[in-house]
């Protein structure tokens, strides 16, 4: 019997807005867009961020790297579980991109979660676009 006890998240520090990217964009397309060229990329941004219904993003920054905020989530999920890493029997990452060839990505997550008694293994996906 298999049974989820918590589930939790954990994303980097720094927020970024569409605001700051748009920012950024006609920041650094400054000295190849005339004025008009300039509103018109930015209305267009605008317009494209409005309909991805996202309004803010998470990056990393130094010294931060991505399996952190993986790692942080499992300890997360262990403490509200109210468990410990002995109690955990698999773990399965799934992801689009591979962190690890070999070991398995899994298998990293697993130590550094102190998971000694658990099976793991990888399951990669990743869309492969309209056709």
């Amino acid at each position: 019997m298999m049974r989820i006890a918590a589930v939790e998240h954990s994303i980097p520090s720094l927020q970024v807005t569409n605001d700051d990217i748009i920012k950024e964009l006609l920041a650094r397309s400054a000295r190849h867009l005339d004025v008009p060229s300039s509103a018109l990329l930015a209305r267009t941004l605008e317009a494209l961020f409005k309909r991805s219904r996202t309004l803010v993003r998470y990056r990393h920054v130094a010294p931060e790297k991505a399996i952190d905020f993986g790692v942080d989530a499992g300890r997360q999920a262990i403490a509200t579980a109210g468990i410990v890493p002995e109690d955990i029997d698999l773990l399965i990452y799934v992801g689009v991109s591979r962190g690890f060839l070999e070991p398995a990505t899994a298998n990293v997550f697993q130590h550094e979660l102190g998971f000694t008694k658990a099976t793991c293994f990888d399951v990669l996906d990743a869309c492969a676009g309209n056709e």
